[in-house]
């Protein structure tokens, strides 16, 4: 296909789109602004850079972020297969050794012989246009004050924004492994310095365990479960088992930091009244709400962090049977872990506040820190107004001599599945421009389908971001009280939805089974 596409912004959606471009024969010319603009948070020149969490979040077939997964291996994405060959132990979720993936993603773009990577910092997307068949802006949250400002002039409407914050990453060998257990919600627990493990080998195996109620979960599997208050531990008790690597089915793959409740309320105390790198008191439209920092959720009172990161249930220290007071959990930052990061810490605090008060927390009173949490603002477009199905800025048609379309979180998507699965879409979307074809409609009973309707329809003015979930999906014809069987229909019928919209795609040409690999 002798086509030129013009890519903005080499991040996940980017760097997603570009590789399935060129795997259709298309010339792609890729541009990334770094390292000739630098970020508070990229730490990297490669792409794909991840610079909150390493998680991709839960691959369980019966949920929304499952689901999405389940899109991206029918598709064929590059980055999900990248992903896959990166992972961690991480449970029940999907987390990669955020460096291998993106020297991985980077190794495929530059050996690419239909893909010219250059570091380019655009301000002007009318110069790209002007010889390009087609644009995609995928400059992400981070978008330069140049580009954001192009863009304005543009769709005649200002950018939106919010604030968004990353958790910091602790060194393992500067952990007190004797104020850790090892142990996935609803499994059996080991105490760290028990195992006798070296801080690369912290994994241990735990057979499934089964409740009195009919449940039955498997190891590594999230479980959300409402909080139960302190004082009633009966109800998420887990049976004493002794561990049994002859029936094991998966290694533990979070440490715990267990707090007593005088621990815990002098943490509190401490964090709400540490020094902050933004001095102000956040509105809850300023935060996206997946990314609070932990010491606004603490405003919030006393207990609103055990209702969330720092919630217990499903745990049990195995020092004094009970399930603690309140629980930090860390997850391996790579697959050597070498590293941890504070699961749900996302943090505003100056770097020394963060030593000081996350220090005391028992098991990280000696912890080094490999990299601070940071606060950043993130931009993105107001999708409602600007954006159609395809994800392409209508306001341009007739101002640009070739289509422009916009992937990434500067979608208004949110969450780094949606990241890829939206770069993943707008290639399909440019394909099929460049084809001569018309792009099949994504049914909104898909994951993404769903969330696209959602970014396109909502209130403009009240709009934000927005990662998959199964509260903005089309309901089911036969409603359901029962949340499993509710998620299990939701499931099933997103599938069927699926294989039918990939049908479509392999009867256009679009989709092929080489495409991606």
């Amino acid at each position: 296909m002798d086509k030129n596409v013009t890519i903005i912004g080499a991040g996940l959606a980017g760097s997603e789109a570009a590789l399935q471009l060129a795997d259709r024969g298309v010339h792609v010319r890729l541009c990334e602004a770094r390292p000739l603009c630098k970020s508070s948070v990229h730490k990297t020149d490669t792409c794909a850079e991840l610079v909150c969490s390493n998680s991709l979040k839960s691959t369980k077939p019966n949920s929304a972020a499952g689901l999405l997964k389940e899109e991206l291996a029918r598709l064929h994405s590059r980055l999900y297969a990248c992903a896959l060959a990166c992972k961690v132990d991480a449970g029940g979720a999907l987390a990669v050794d955020r460096n291998r993936f993106s020297a991985a993603v980077h190794k495929r773009v530059l050996e690419h012989p239909n893909i010219h990577f250059e570091r380019n910092a655009v301000t002007s997307i009318a110069e790209l246009a002007a010889a390009s068949d087609a644009c995609i802006v995928a400059s992400g949250p981070l978008t330069t004050d140049a580009l954001a400002s192009d863009l304005c002039a543009y769709t005649g409407s200002e950018t939106l924004a919010f604030y968004d914050a990353a958790a910091p990453i602790v060194e393992t060998s500067s952990l007190r492994f004797d104020r850790l257990f090892l142990q996935d919600r609803y499994e059996d627990a080991v105490p760290v310095h028990e195992t006798g493990a070296s801080p690369d080998t912290l994994t241990c195996d735990a057979p499934g365990v089964a409740f009195d109620d009919g449940r039955d979960v498997a190891p590594g599997a999230a479980n959300d479960a409402a909080y139960v208050p302190a004082g009633n531990a009966e109800h998420d008790a887990i049976p004493t088992a002794p561990l049994d690597a002859a029936t094991s089915t998966a290694p533990a793959a979070y440490l715990n930091a267990p707090l007593s409740q005088e621990e815990y309320e002098h943490f509190i105390h401490e964090l709400v009244h540490a020094k902050r790198v933004i001095l102000r008191d956040f509105e809850t439209k300023d935060l996206f709400q997946a990314c609070q920092p932990i010491e606004e959720i603490a405003r919030k009172g006393l207990d609103a962090p055990r209702f969330g990161a720092l919630k217990p249930v499903g745990l049990r220290d195995p020092r004094t049977g009970k399930r603690p007071y309140a629980v930090v959990q860390l997850r391996a930052e790579n697959a050597e872990k070498t590293a941890y990061n504070l699961v749900g810490f996302q943090t505003n605090l100056t770097f020394p506040e963060q030593k000081r008060v996350f220090q005391l927390i028992p098991a990280l009173s000696e912890a080094e820190f490999s990299r601070y949490g940071v606060m950043h603002r993130n931009t993105f477009l107001c999708a409602p107004r600007l954006l159609n199905a395809n994800l392409q800025l209508t306001s341009l048609a007739q101002t640009l001599p070739c289509p422009v379309y916009v992937a990434g979180q500067l979608s208004g998507s949110e969450g780094y599945s949606e990241a890829i699965r939206s770069g993943l879409h707008v290639a399909l979307a440019v394909a099929a421009q460049l084809s001569g074809v018309r792009a099949p409609i994504i049914p909104d009973e898909t994951v993404f389908g769903s969330l696209l309707h959602y970014m396109t329809h909502a209130e403009p003015q009240h709009f934000q971001p927005m990662h998959v979930n199964f509260g903005i999906m089309k309901p089911l014809d036969v409603p359901c009280k029962n949340k499993t069987q509710r998620y299990t229909a939701y499931a099933q019928r997103a599938s069927r939805a699926l294989e039918n919209y990939a049908s479509e795609l392999e009867n256009l040409g679009l989709l092929k089974a080489e495409y991606g690999k």
